[in-house]
């Protein structure tokens, strides 16, 4: 798991189910990856909900704070990449079962 400082506070910082739920509970539809305002609302909801006693800040502060700060959405990139190869490997995996 992945630690990141946003204002001198350190935050878990990853991607899994709380976070989706968290994400459609907040925008009343599915993450589908298409917009980049989605992606800061996807990253926000994954901050709440790994972190729930943590993280308090405002939407509309975060983004002033990714606003000066590029590396808090670089750093959630890098966390969705990281998963994306790991689902990737799970797929060619099971796929070399199917074969072998």
């Amino acid at each position: 798991m992945r630690k990141i400082t946003i204002e001198g506070r350190d935050y878990d910082l990853k991607f899994g189910l709380k976070g989706l739920f968290t994400f459609e509970s907040i925008t009343g539809h599915s993450y589908e990856g298409k917009s980049t305002f989605d992606t800061y609302v996807l990253e926000y909801s994954c901050l709440l909900a790994f972190n729930p006693d943590a993280f308090t800040m405002t939407f509309d502060k975060f983004v002033e704070v990714c606003d000066v700060d590029e590396g808090i959405m670089d750093a959630f990139v890098e966390v969705l990449k990281d998963r994306n190869s790991l689902e990737n490997q799970k797929i060619v995996k099971k796929k070399g079962v199917e074969k072998g």
